[in-house]
């Protein structure tokens, strides 16, 4: 069985562990580009470094968003149709 199969059976079979550690991940990488750039503004006094405080809420944002779908496809994962 080829990678890209099982990656989509266990996208299908248990879509919030998939998205839901991808959504963690790029909060994680948020959090901590974001407190590099405390670090420097404590140590400098200035806020510098925009295209890097840029990234850090394109991270973040990014992290929430996936989240926020992973959920959602797991709700409809478990929601069934009467016909």
């Amino acid at each position: 069985m080829k990678l890209v199969n099982k990656l989509r059976f266990y996208r299908d079979s248990n879509p919030l562990r998939f998205f839901g550690s991808m959504g963690i991940f790029f909060i994680v990488l948020g959090f901590l580009t974001g407190l590099w750039l405390v670090f420097l503004f404590l140590a400098t006094g200035r806020v510098g470094h925009i295209p890097a405080t840029i990234l850090t809420m394109l991270f973040f944002l990014t992290g929430v968003q996936v989240l926020c779908f992973a959920f959602l496809a797991d709700m409809k994962r478990g929601v069934k149709y009467e016909n």
